[in-house]
């Protein structure tokens, strides 16, 4: 039972790790968990105490997640909830709810938000869902909490007794004070992307926009940061002076994870000014789009310290952008403008990454060989492979829901074997494809030579990214059918 005023003050930010991804053994990222350590700003801020615990920078099992998190003694819990993780978190929900009767369990994140449904039914172990972008709904859940008031006032709030239709959205990102980390934190949150850096790379991570304009029908808050379709962006003197504060906490090169970093020219422009201005030399790197960059932009920002750019290509086909909706309706030559985004990228000096997909909705073969040939043309410093995945949340799983069962013996994750195809390759052969992908692109002859001369000094001070791009390629020959 939920108490007014029982003085809710003490807070655990929980992040579990997937078993899904561990037993797939792809090479990863990681990121932080911003919805989390945007929480821990603001509850320091408005007088909480709060523990995050992100088991995917330090692993705990099950027990002693759950053991650890007690210890605090919390009033609420906070679980950040992905598709890949969800198992895990129902778990440790579970695990808490039966020896703590008293503490209230709050889910937030993709699951939660696409499929509130899924944790809150009678008996659940959560209390509360909060959908969305929901760093301030969470103070305001406080408030409510210790003062007995309506929760009307909490937006997107989900509960037995009380049920906001909406999204929360947050429209002035400026409010949010900005991340902080401790220093042995820190230092854990890193990409094994290949840099021309001749020293040990510490990366920092930030924010400056959210939101996304465009219409990918397999986009869900799995694999982005922020909700929705409209931008919002920081005012550029707090994102300097957040990147100031990374710098400071030693990061020599910093991650912009907005989830299209290209999509406002006049935000890159004044932030590429911005730091131009500080001449701090700053090194940094962001996801661009293909059909956003020109040459213009790329000189502005190499300017300015971009050393790399990631680029969603998906794929060679045509016929298939157009399936899965990655570019505009007027766009019909996907292919041929990603080949000269990467040919401007090699002329400005700016190191180039190629995410692709296979697997994607009525796919042929013949259409992933297309991608194939044309991620060897692109000739990027590095490339991913994952699979087409309908996770919920996305346009892709409301379309396609007729077809997919996801259990828990076979859950969903875009670099495992594909829960639901939905393409015209058998599953077994779209491995072999991704096989054939990483062997192809990583083992040509001429990418070896450059790569060795491009990347030599950064490999020799940075042995742990060459450990992890050897997994990749063991990841692929070694892997199960």
């Amino acid at each position: 039972m939920l108490l007014a005023g029982q003085g809710y003050k003490k807070v655990i930010l929980m992040r579990l790790a997937s078993g899904i991804i561990s037993e797939v053994g792809h090479p990863r990222n990681i990121r932080p968990p911003y919805t989390l350590k945007y929480m821990e700003s603001l509850l320091k801020k408005y007088g909480y105490s709060s523990m995050l615990m992100d088991c995917c920078i330090r692993p705990l099992n099950l027990s002693k997640a759950i053991n650890e998190s007690l210890k605090f003694e919390p009033d609420m819990i906070v679980i950040l909830i992905t598709t890949p993780d969800a198992k895990e978190a129902m778990d440790y929900a579970m695990g808490i709810r039966s020896i703590d009767r008293r503490v209230v369990i709050v889910a937030v994140g993709q699951e939660p938000t696409a499929i509130p449904e899924k944790y809150i039914f009678k008996g659940a172990p959560v209390d509360f869902v909060l959908k969305g972008e929901s760093e301030l709904s969470l103070i305001q859940l406080l408030k409510e909490l210790n003062s007995g008031r309506d929760f009307a006032s909490v937006r997107g709030l989900y509960s037995l007794d009380y049920r906001d239709s909406s999204t929360a959205f947050i429209d002035d990102l400026n409010m949010l004070p900005y991340p902080r980390y401790s220093r042995e934190d820190f230092k854990k949150y890193s990409f094994f992307y290949p840099i021309k850096i001749k020293k040990k790379v510490i990366w920092g991570h930030i924010l400056t926009s959210r939101g996304c304009p465009y219409d990918c029908i397999f986009c869900s808050q799995t694999i982005r940061e922020s909700y929705g379709k409209e931008v919002r962006i920081r005012n550029v003197d707090n994102i300097l002076e957040e990147m100031a504060y990374l710098t400071g906490m030693g990061a020599n090169v910093i991650s912009i994870d907005d989830d299209n970093f290209t999509t406002s020219r006049q935000h890159v422009y004044a932030i590429c000014d911005g730091l131009k201005k500080m001449r701090a030399g700053i090194k940094w790197t962001a996801h661009a789009r293909i059909d956003n960059v020109d040459l213009d932009m790329l000189k502005i920002m190499k300017e300015s310290g971009c050393v790399l750019l990631r680029f969603g290509v998906e794929s060679g086909s045509d016929r298939v952008i157009k399936v899965i909706k990655k570019a505009g309706e007027n766009i019909s030559d996907w292919a041929k403008r990603s080949k000269n985004v990467f040919s401007l990228m090699k002329k400005v000096g700016i190191e180039a990454g190629a995410l692709f997909l296979f697997g994607n909705p009525s796919e042929t073969r013949p259409e992933i060989e297309a991608t194939i040939r044309l991620a060897r043309e692109l000739k990027p410093s590095f490339a991913q492979v994952c699979f087409f995945t309908a996770f919920p949340g996305s346009s892709a799983h409301e379309k396609f829901k007729d077809k997919i069962g996801i259990s828990e013996d076979n859950p969903m994750y875009h670099y495992a074997k594909p829960a639901v195809n939905l393409s015209e390759v058998p599953s077994e052969d779209l491995i072999k494809l991704q096989n054939r992908f990483y062997a192809g692109v990583f083992l040509n002859p001429g990418f070896l030579v450059k790569h060795f001369f491009d990347y030599f000094f950064f490999y020799i001070f940075n042995l742990n990214v060459a450990a992890r791009l050897s997994n990749l390629l063991g990841y692929s020959f070694n892997r199960k059918l």
